[in-house]
């Protein structure tokens, strides 16, 4: 749901350049390499996970804090070490906070964006598709790492189930990643941030940090299985992360959502080129 009015151009600027899928033997190869890649890891970070979870993980670790950072290793790191063909470039670590919770927010274009905003090495509580955490296995490894579970039209009022789940991790001090679209951009413009997740980083105080994430469309692009690589030169997935966005310096949640677009949105323009 973009937000705008019927024949209105999407919002976010000029499409990404690498939106279009690519055809030839460059992209049958990628799609198999990307996908058998993402398979492995996800099997192995999965089978760890849940072997610690539902072992020592019960006694001594109350907070799940090793799930996510196997996450971080087979997704986050692994996944662009032995795939020739893609690779990553972190900036703006240094806007993390090193201590807390905070709320990361990223643009969303491909399947591929959530190993690129794990290359930042930040382990991480996921708002997540309630429909992934009901799926064997990877389900059962989201929920072993604590990520909440939503429906795509939930506006994450402070009422609601998941709302309260939010809430406790960030009281924690454990960080929340979203992708406030609420799905993953057809054209890669950035569409509409809903104010919900906003609203609950204004109640628990904590500062939301943008991601802007770059060249994960031509790996996997939205809604295909089809790679988009035009060829077997490397893909470089870039990531930026963004000074933080204090809720106390904005009037709402409404506009500390779309100061935080906008700042994604001039970001993306910086790493394209646009």
């Amino acid at each position: 749901m973009s937000g705008l009015p019927a024949g209105a151009p999407p919002a976010g600027g000029p499409p990404s350049p690498a939106s279009r899928p690519g055809v030839g033997l460059a992209s049958r190869v990628a799609t198999v390499v990307c996908w058998t890649q993402m398979a492995v890891h996800s099997f192995l970070m999965c089978v760890a996970g849940l072997a610690w979870a539902w072992t020592l993980g019960r006694l001594v670790d109350p907070d799940r804090t090793v799930p996510p950072r196997l996450a971080v290793f087979f997704l986050g790191w692994l996944s662009f070490r032995v795939v020739p063909f893609q690779r990553v470039r972190v900036e703006g670590r240094e806007h993390l906070p090193r201590r807390g919770a905070f709320l990361l927010v990223a643009n969303h274009r491909s399947l591929m964006d959530t190993p690129a905003v794990l290359a930042l090495g930040q382990p991480l509580k996921w708002i997540a598709h309630r429909r992934f955490l009901a799926m064997p296995l990877v389900g059962w490894f989201l929920r072993a790492c604590g990520d909440v579970g939503v429906d795509p039209g939930s506006p994450l009022g402070g009422g609601e189930a998941p709302a309260r789940e939010v809430l406790a991790w960030l009281a924690r001090g454990r960080p929340v990643a979203v992708y406030p679209e609420g799905t993953r951009s057809l054209d890669g413009r950035v569409g509409r941030f809903r104010p919900g997740v906003f609203r609950l980083a204004a109640r628990a105080g904590v500062p939301v940090v943008p991601v802007a994430v770059s060249g994960t469309e031509v790996l996997l692009p939205a809604r295909r299985l089809a790679s988009a690589v035009p060829s077997f030169r490397p893909v470089t997935v870039r990531v930026r992360a963004l000074p933080p966005l204090s809720p106390a310096d904005h009037p709402g949640p409404e506009a500390l959502a779309s100061a935080a677009r906008a700042a994604i949105v001039a970001a993306l323009a910086e790493l394209e080129g646009g």
